[in-house]
């Protein structure tokens, strides 16, 4: 658990120093780190514009050592998203498999 808490701050951070660095004035709030994607919740000061966010595109990318991002506006301001480079596999047995499980347990 604390390893993913200091990955999230470790990335927040890089987040916070690289726009700042090209202008873009605001915070880093949060995030979630997921088995697939981590999203960056990033708070922009009231001049700072979507547009100016999506300009320093390739600048994130290489910050966060990742190859693609998708930034949008969400509900808790702009949302930076891309893989996990740690992805874990999710493992989701067959409805058979847990029907199968269940009758066993039910038969015993």
């Amino acid at each position: 658990m604390s390893n993913q808490r200091a990955q999230l701050s470790r990335l927040c951070e890089q987040l916070d120093n690289v726009l700042a660095l090209n202008s873009c004035g605001g915070f880093t709030t949060g995030g979630t780190v997921g088995p697939q994607r981590i999203t960056l919740y990033f708070q922009p000061r009231h001049y700072v514009r979507l547009s100016s966010v999506y300009q320093n595109y390739a600048a994130i990318a290489q910050a966060l050592r990742v190859d693609g991002l998708k930034i949008e506006r969400g509900e808790l301001g702009i949302e930076i998203s891309f893989d996990n480079p740690q992805q874990a596999g999710i493992a989701i047995p067959l409805f058979n498999q847990v029907i199968d499980a269940k009758w066993e347990e039910v038969r015993i």
